[in-house]
């Protein structure tokens, strides 16, 4: 969300299109979950063999792109090698310059936003909160909880969020991803109108 990155100048993900997403995979909603889960977990081993750390949010931005470009309209017809292709850029863009990738969303948790001056990095925060304030208690605190374990012990986190909910890993992370699209959307509204003005949008 680092206002320089290129993702910035494309269309935030937004709900729809990873709806759009799980449908390519499977017009079943239960395959289709299976199948995003498959090919998650083919994604986080491409990044973990590449000693890539957070391989599993890396997996995430890949699955964030794919969605854009389905927005946008593009036809992919073999969707495991375009995510491959997907992957391998991000794995490149880290290599070259980890400056120019987009902050994962738990890095808005846990350390100072990135801004060109105190006002920018105010509207950023103002916005985070805001955007948390208005979401459901339930959706904003499982957004919070899913993302601010540490690294090392995030996929542990994550299999005792699914047992207290009652529910499969993989259906946490489409809950989560959808709830993390619909905060993209406010987050980037917010920061386009500010706080005060979103409520009359």
């Amino acid at each position: 969300m680092n206002p320089a990155s290129p993702l910035n100048k494309k269309p935030g993900l937004t709900h729809e299109a990873f709806d759009r997403l799980l449908f390519l995979l499977d017009p079943d909603r239960e395959r289709a979950g299976e199948k995003y889960e498959w090919l998650r977990l083919k994604l986080t081993r491409f990044f973990n063999s590449r000693a890539c750390r957070a391989a599993e949010d890396r997996a995430d931005e890949v699955f964030d792109r794919l969605a854009r470009k389905i927005a946008e309209g593009e036809e992919i017809y073999n969707l495991p090698g375009y995510c491959l292709g997907i992957a391998r850029l991000v794995w490149l863009e880290g290599l070259r310059n980890p400056e120019t990738r987009q902050a994962p969303f738990e890095d808005l948790l846990v350390i100072p936003l990135p801004a060109k001056d105190d006002v920018e990095r105010k509207l950023r925060l103002d916005c985070f909160n805001w955007c948390l304030r208005e979401f459901p208690e339930a959706d904003a605190a499982l957004l919070v909880e899913y993302y601010s374990s540490e690294h090392s012990s995030r996929s542990d986190a994550r299999r005792e969020i699914a047992g207290r909910l009652r529910v499969p890993l993989n259906a946490l992370r489409i809950r989560v991803h959808r709830i993390r699209a619909k905060f993209s959307e406010c987050f980037d509204r917010c920061l386009a109108h500010g706080p005060k003005k979103l409520k009359y949008i």
